[in-house]
């Protein structure tokens, strides 16, 4: 069996921009807002890049801009793995999904 054919979530292929923060972990002092382009996304995650590299267990806060998926979310996520690409010098951010902030919450 194919490491993709056990996911609880099918991945989709998708390119767009995203910013994100370190909000805790190892670079909790690390504020800045960075931009990074997602590789693919699911209901359980996304992988995105960076030009830095950050440890597993980090937190972020990663805004996704509205696309053909869905509207505009506030999503916090923890970095379950991150490699090299060899391409291009940048590293993929493995990132599961531990909370989505809903656009439009009914009251």
């Amino acid at each position: 069996m194919r490491p993709e054919d056990r996911r609880r979530f099918p991945r989709k292929s998708q390119r767009f921009l995203v910013k994100f923060k370190s909000i805790g972990g190892a670079h909790q002092k690390d504020v800045g807002e960075r931009v990074g382009m997602v590789i693919n996304i699911s209901k359980g995650g996304i992988v995105l890049t960076s030009k830095r590299e950050f440890q597993v267990d980090t937190l972020f806060e990663i805004k996704i801009p509205a696309t053909p998926l869905g509207p505009a979310r506030e999503i916090k996520g923890k970095v379950v793995w991150s490699k090299t690409a060899a391409e291009s010098g940048e590293y993929h951010l493995g990132c599961m999904f531990i909370r989505i902030v809903d656009p439009n919450p009914e009251d």
